[in-house]
């Protein structure tokens, strides 16, 4: 099973404060994108969740269906944001 044991706040100027909406998203990409288990990442993030579902291992199912988000752009994993 994909680990999800993000912390649920953020520590910011000495006070805890809950995570945005936006926030616990890309914790939970960055989660998803770093289990090795789900493909690479060259790959976009819609084929890595069809690949660790068809490989038994219950991707969580809100990622399949962030990329879909009218706002932000949720189709590749995180790293394919930095130059190799």
């Amino acid at each position: 099973e994909i680990c999800r044991s993000a912390p649920e706040q953020v520590q910011s100027h000495d006070e805890l404060r809950p995570l945005t909406a936006r926030e616990k998203e890309l914790q939970e990409l960055r989660q998803f994108d770093q289990d090795w288990r789900c493909g690479p990442c060259s790959i976009s993030r819609l084929q890595r969740w069809e690949r660790a579902a068809q490989h038994g291992l219950n991707p969580p199912r809100e990622i399949r269906y962030m990329p879909f988000s009218a706002d932000t752009d949720y189709t590749h994993c995180l790293s394919s944001d930095y130059p190799l």
